[in-house]
């Protein structure tokens, strides 16, 4: 029940680091360029997104369930 921009913003988002991470060098390289602090943050920003996702739908869930039960 998410914002399909939501879940759109999120796949685009996820696809694009995996491509990065596959297009990457030694762990050593990765870390000293600083490509692997925007990949760590890349990921946070996921994460949160999905976390708020799943609690709107949660929220949603649970007002559908308060009003039906009146």
């Amino acid at each position: 029940r998410a914002r399909p921009v939501t879940w759109t913003a999120v796949s685009v988002v996820a696809l694009t680091g995996f491509y990065n991470i596959t297009q990457l060098g030694p762990l050593e390289t990765v870390m000293n360029s600083g490509a692997g602090m925007l990949l760590i943050v890349k990921f946070a920003l996921v994460i949160i997104a999905a976390l708020v996702a799943t609690a709107a739908v949660a929220a949603s869930l649970h007002s559908t369930a308060a009003v039906r039960s009146r």
